[in-house]
């Protein structure tokens, strides 16, 4: 047997070593096919999670909006939509949640927080309340 540019003969015949066999190429696609089964979870749950951090982040979009509300009507206490907050220029357009049913606000209320000395007003207490009463879990942050 001896090589002559890159191919092989044997027993008269020229064969092209260039190619991959059949088990080289099944190797190939199975480490292709662990590789995906890894990754594509891995980049679904980046996915999920940045959707609910913008979620999240529309909410407090909405609280900083009803704390200005708050800090320039001074409301004895009242419960606000988001419509009306953006119909009072408060916010610029609604949010758009990406999963309604746990973080989608229908309203916001707002009560005044007294000085534990009981002289005058300490700040507001806000609470965001959700569509889907089942899965929404109410927020209640309460501002200096």
């Amino acid at each position: 047997m001896e090589a002559t540019l890159g191919k092989v003969r044997t027993l008269g015949k020229v064969r092209n070593k260039k190619g991959l066999t059949l088990i080289e190429l099944l190797a190939v696609v199975l480490i292709i096919g662990i590789i995906a089964a890894i990754a594509i979870p891995a980049v679904s749950n980046a996915i999920e999670k940045s959707k609910n951090n913008a979620d999240l982040a529309n909410q407090r979009l909405i609280v900083d909006a009803a704390n200005r509300y708050a800090l320039e009507q001074s409301p004895a206490a009242v419960t606000l939509t988001v419509a009306e907050l953006l119909a009072n220029g408060y916010i610029t357009s609604l949010p758009k949640f990406n999963n309604k049913a746990k973080h989608e606000v229908a309203s916001v209320t707002i009560t005044p927080r007294t000085n534990p000395t009981g002289s005058g007003l300490d700040g507001y207490i806000i609470t965001l309340t959700g569509t889907d009463t089942s899965n929404f879990k109410n927020m209640t942050i309460t501002t200096p």
